[in-house]
């Protein structure tokens, strides 16, 4: 009996030895400037066939004998090939790769599209990238000042719009969602962005997605996402420190609108510094103090923040890394509402004017894990609080806090095919007598899946269902779906085509808000609804090669519709119902509210040019773009056209008007039809210069309530504001430069004129933009 059963596992083992016909091949992929492992690094050896490596940048493959080439890939460097070649007599083999990192456009990397890193040029649905070189050339202390430079978007005062996608709203309610590292920081009372508290100081990379974005990210993308992405130290420490000085010069040729004597202007120092602190620590530390002397009287600003960013990698648990993140800011600002009449555009309204605390934080603890095969687990949090403490009318203060959390989980299936999944919890706490007190709260479960075929066609398709409840009022679940692919044409021409749904369930300020602004009324708005869209669009990016010059050209075709659509309408409404009522000519029905309007619809086209490079000695970095809208109402009653400023006569509605007229349009309010941005940098040597153009066309509609202002006596409220507009009925063309000088790695000295031209605009009504403004800044990197 023995010997059979020797027999039989000798026979055994023969067979498996036998058909275990592969040679083993093991290496490490390391970055060939630092020598670091670079983690989950993609090896194939056939077109669809390969493997991942662990996070030690380590892989194994077993191959048959035959004739092969490694291809292997990462996210921000160039591909590395080899040849191979396995004989019959099989051994195992030890090939090692070190990838070159990449610095050109054309492979830029994302993660906004699909919450993982990708190449732009494969992502499915319109981006914009702003790299942190375009804020330090331009001398910028307030990261809207770099938003309005890219192309598609557009911002009066606060609000922000892509594609024409938002009217105006005084602050309240965003379509536009703001991320920054991943979460969302918009206030839990009103739903807005507070520009200047983002730390810009520490910012790596803007990215911007043009349209719908809510199965990925929820209520707010209804009309796209603006994400900025904070920066993490490389191997050798960095410490940048910049001193800002601007000057207000005096306003606008035959105006004499300058009432102060000396100098009016800005003071700012932000700083930064970034190391390794060891091998498992990295350490951020950023700030900014700034100083506002406006052009605007009885306006200023001072405020100061300070940020920080920790991470630990674990020594224990290979993959494992955590930390916390913190920015905060104390501020005081005087604000300037509304301006008096026509010819005192710097002179506030009476009693418009207020004073204001306002104290911001966020405490972003956060734990991350990848697996061996590159699959990863987050578990990301927040704390927002936001305290506006008014001190001129208590009554005005309100105190938020808003709590975020979302677990996300990453599945590589292969090298071409990726799952995201999460669920998130966002819960806010509002206490204000301007609001009064409120909570709400909304949970969500996601996922998309993310596929490569034949190398070459990204399918990307999500869906997504989130609950929303403010106070005891629960509304339904709501599911958005979202599809879109890239195709690869040739080397560099990549078509795409995307399809998604939105939602904004309404703020806390759109409904509740019930304040004055001098005689101005604020009413609220109870029963204001959720509101909701889709938006589609086709397009081609085309990466373009100009010797060592790379960039992209993208035109897209676009459509965006909205339901429910909310708006902030001036007009006449009932004291205590708030429903809308005829115009009365009583001064204490006249105010504002947020409400449902009709159904609206944006169609149009956007092209952009982007792309960093040399073209003989001289370094050419270009972003430049042309959006062209068509914002309208669907179905629209005469009711809500009475309120398009250029459709009405004798304030009602008058359909004989002429659509073709250059004074008539029914554009939905706040809106235009064109808008064409250009920023270009040349550098050569230690020298470098700028210039920077915004354009967009005439607003045609505000809110036919302003043509009523002569219920305010005096004409001290926005006076002659039908006067000012009819005398400034061309578009706005506004122009920027600047001119640095590189001393050494330590010292540059930028100039940088804003409004070159000095031109006299208005963003929205009442609030006229800055006049040419003078700005010094030394940058010193150590």
């Amino acid at each position: 009996m023995k010997p059979i059963l020797i027999l039989f596992f000798t026979l055994i083992y023969s067979f498996g030895f036998a058909q275990d016909n592969h040679c083993t091949i093991n290496g490490v992929i390391t970055d060939s400037k630092t020598n670091k492992v670079i983690p989950f690094a993609t090896i194939k050896y056939q077109q669809t066939k390969g493997v991942t490596a662990d996070i030690n940048g380590k892989y194994t493959l077993k191959l048959t004998p035959g004739e092969y080439t490694l291809e292997v890939s990462a996210v921000g460097y160039k591909t590395a090939t080899k040849k191979l070649v396995i004989p019959n007599l099989l051994s195992s083999r030890l090939i090692d790769f070190k990838l070159i990192e990449k610095d050109i456009l054309i492979d830029e990397f994302v993660v906004s599209a699909g919450k993982y890193e990708q190449k732009l040029s494969e992502v499915t649905v319109s981006m914009e990238v702003i790299d942190k070189s375009l804020v330090e050339n331009k001398a910028t202390t307030n990261s809207k000042d770099i938003i309005a430079q890219v192309p598609s978007l557009h911002i009066q005062e606060n609000q922000v719009s892509i594609r024409g996608g938002a009217g105006f709203s005084y602050g309240a309610g965003s379509r536009v969602l703001l991320l920054v590292d991943g979460m969302p920081l918009l206030t839990g009372d009103a739903g807005s962005v507070n520009w200047n508290y983002l730390p810009i100081e520490n910012l790596k990379k803007i990215e911007i997605i043009k349209g719908a974005s809510s199965v990925l990210y929820g209520s707010s993308a209804l009309n796209g996402v603006i994400h900025l992405r904070t920066s993490y130290p490389g191997n050798t420490p960095e410490t940048k420190i910049n001193l800002i000085t601007q000057m207000y010069d005096k306003p606008f040729a035959n105006r004499d609108l300058k009432w102060w004597n000396g100098y009016r202007g800005t003071q700012s120092i932000n700083f930064y510094h970034a190391r390794q602190v060891n091998k498992n620590f990295d350490l951020v530390i950023g700030g900014n103090f700034f100083n506002d002397q406006s052009y605007k009287q009885e306006e200023s600003e001072k405020r100061g923040r300070l940020n920080v960013n920790t991470r630990f990698r674990s020594q224990k648990y290979e993959g494992l890394s955590y930390g916390i993140n913190i920015n905060t800011q104390m501020a005081k600002e005087d604000l300037f509402f509304v301006w008096k009449n026509k010819d005192s555009v710097f002179t506030p309204s009476p009693n418009t004017g207020s004073s204001v605390k306002n104290n911001r934080i966020n405490i972003d603890p956060y734990i991350e894990y990848f697996t061996k095969n590159g699959d990863k687990h987050s578990l990301k949090n927040r704390w927002f609080n936001t305290q506006n403490l008014s001190q001129t009318n208590e009554s005005q203060s309100s105190t938020a806090n808003l709590f975020f959390s979302e677990y996300q989980f990453q599945k590589n299936i292969d090298s071409s095919f990726r799952i995201t999944s999460g669920t998130s919890f966002t819960k806010s706490l509002v206490n204000s007598k301007f609001y009064g007190n409120h909570n709400s709260s909304n949970f969500a479960l996601y996922s998309q899946l993310d596929k490569k075929f034949f190398g070459k066609l990204n399918v990307s398709i999500g869906v997504r269902g989130e609950s929303f409840k403010l106070d005891r009022e629960k509304q339904k679940l709501r599911p958005v779906f979202r599809s879109g692919i890239n195709y690869q044409v040739a080397k560099f021409t990549f078509l795409r085509a995307s399809f998604g749904q939105g939602y904004r369930f309404p703020s806390i300020a759109e409904k509740f808000a019930s304040t004055n602004v001098g005689s101005l009324k604020v009413f609220p708005n109870p029963g204001l609804q959720s509101e909701s869209g889709w938006s589609a669009e086709v397009g081609v990016k085309q990466g373009i090669k100009i010797g060592k010059w790379q960039g992209f050209a993208d035109v897209s075709v676009f459509i965006n519709e909205y339901e429910n659509m909310t708006e902030y309408t001036f007009g006449f409404y009932d004291t205590v119902t708030y429903n809308p009522i005829l115009p009365n000519g009583d001064i204490k029905n006249f105010g504002a509210s947020s409400r449902n309007v009709q159904k609206a619809r944006i169609t149009g086209i956007d092209f952009s040019l982007a792309g960093k490079g040399k073209i003989g000695n001289v370094e050419i970095t270009i972003l430049a773009g042309y959006t062209f809208m068509n914002p309208k109402a669907l179905e629209a009653d005469s009711a809500y056209l009475s309120t398009f400023s250029s459709l009405v006569t004798n304030y009602q509605y008058d359909k004989t008007l002429d659509l073709n007229s250059d004074t008539v349009s029914n554009n939905l309010k706040y809106r235009f039809n064109h808008l064409a941005k250009a920023d270009i940098q040349l550098d050569y040597k230690k020298i470098s210069f700028g210039f920077s153009w915004r354009y967009n066309s005439y607003v045609h509609n505000i809110d036919q309530a302003f043509n009523v202002l002569d219920l305010f006596s005096g004409n001290t409220f926005l006076g002659n504001l039908n006067e000012y507009r009819t005398e400034n009925r061309n578009g706005t063309s506004i122009f920027d430069a600047r001119l640095a000088y590189k001393f050494s790695k330590l010292l540059k000295l930028n100039f940088v004129v804003n409004n070159l031209m000095n031109v006299e605009y208005s963003t929205r009504p009442g609030w006229v933009m800055p006049p040419r403004t003078f700005v010094i800044q030394m940058g010193i990197s150590l």
